[in-house]
């Protein structure tokens, strides 16, 4: 797992110990912590389940709603997912081929279910409210 900064960012470093004082002394950093971690554990379940029951159509769809509902812009019917999004990324994400993502992909354009460009993708508003 990596993370990419999308922005400036200063990242610090602590020992457990410090980190531990830190929640002590302030219970609500705690809580926010204990959403994003609750949050992140909900997100890895539902994505161990369109693992289990899906093909890849539907894992590439659920992630492009999720993305779309998380960095999603409203466009003419489309939402517009504000990263910077290549196919090597998606089946990256998917655990699946590039190849494979570019096929569905290609298929999905057709229906017009999304528009690709170099490095964007916009999914259809029609599938979020699907998806809901």
């Amino acid at each position: 797992m990596y993370i990419e900064a999308m922005e400036s960012t200063l990242v610090c470093s602590m020992s457990e110990a410090q980190f531990e004082r830190l929640i002590v002394s302030r219970p609500d950093l705690a809580l926010k912590f204990l959403k994003a971690v609750s949050e992140r554990l909900k997100e890895r379940d539902e994505q161990l389940e369109q693992l289990a029951f899906n093909g890849l159509r539907g894992r590439i769809l659920h992630l492009l709603s999720t993305l779309s509902a998380k960095f999603g812009i409203i466009e003419d019917g489309y939402a517009l997912i504000d990263l910077p999004l290549t196919h090597q990324e998606i089946a990256n994400m998917l655990g699946a081929t590039r190849e494979a993502v570019s096929g569905i992909m290609s298929a999905l354009v057709k229906e017009g279910i999304v528009k690709t460009s170099r490095k964007s993708v916009q999914l259809a508003v029609t599938m979020l409210e699907e998806s809901k």
